[in-house]
């Protein structure tokens, strides 16, 4: 499988569910560990570790938490939103095309449970393929050898 170096985790689109004219569609992608981890960092999110005596066996354990308060995890969240869809094209009751920015990408994952669930169920499916996909190529990889 030949790896775009420039663009190793590509946008798919969907279509929107409820048009009928088959217009209005949202390209979305996954976040990669490293995705996350840049946005965490970016955010100011902290993780953090404490040791605690485990009160049913009486070990001491290490803990891992994050550190953040509800600015940084709002702004996270609005990050990932901004991250995952990358491009739409929506429009207004009226016809009016809705510009794909942060603030309106923010406004429907969060005022708007259909386009919220609807975006979810679509990550998922996107989540799904490539572990399918993933696991296509285990299996290959095994039975070639």
């Amino acid at each position: 499988m030949p790896f775009d170096l420039k663009n190793l985790n590509p946008p798919q689109k969907f279509f929107w569910p409820g048009d009928k004219m088959g217009e209005e569609w949202v390209e979305l992608r996954t976040m990669t560990d490293a995705d996350q981890l840049a946005l965490i960092k970016e955010v100011g999110i902290d993780r953090k570790q404490a040791f605690k005596v485990n009160p049913l066996t009486k070990q001491m354990e290490r803990l891992e938490y994050v550190d953040t308060d509800l600015d940084k995890g709002e702004k996270f969240a609005y990050r990932v939103f901004d991250f995952v869809i990358v491009n739409w094209n929506l429009k207004t009751p009226d016809g009016k095309k809705i510009e794909c920015n942060a603030e309106n990408k923010t406004l429907l994952m969060t005022q708007s449970n259909d386009f919220r669930e609807w975006v979810d169920e679509c990550l998922d499916k996107l989540k799904s393929e490539r572990e399918k996909y993933s696991e296509e190529l285990r299996k290959n990889s095994f039975s070639s050898q």
